[in-house]
């Protein structure tokens, strides 16, 4: 249970960092400030448009547990894939699995809590 919090209390966290920090991943991947910035706004939110809504939708044919594990999962490697990244097209990737990720571990946290 306290694990669930834990979910709820690192998305929000996570949230924020990424834009926060525009200047540095703008600073180490060699682009504009303003449009580092932008790009993370927007890759944040871009897939997760248009796919968590059917994720979502299709978690109420599987168990919460496994559904939550695997946005979980998913999480973690967006999370690895952005460290790794040393260019700016692979971190936008990486972000942009990040945001349908992080809103899917988050609905199912908080559905069980």
């Amino acid at each position: 249970m306290l694990a669930l919090f834990a979910v709820v209390f690192l998305d929000e966290l996570a949230s924020g960092v990424t834009p926060a920090s525009a200047g540095d991943v703008a600073r180490d991947l060699v682009l504009p400030a303003g449009r580092a910035a932008g790009a993370i706004i927007t890759a944040f939110h871009a897939l997760a448009v248009f796919v968590e809504a059917p994720l979502l939708a299709f978690s109420e044919r599987v168990a919460v547990r496994w559904f939550s594990a695997g946005s979980l999962g998913v999480l973690a490697l967006a999370c690895a894939l952005a460290a790794l990244a040393r260019e700016p097209l692979l971190f936008l990737v990486a972000l942009a699995l990040y945001g349908p990720a992080s809103g899917c571990a988050l609905s199912s946290a908080e559905g069980l809590l």
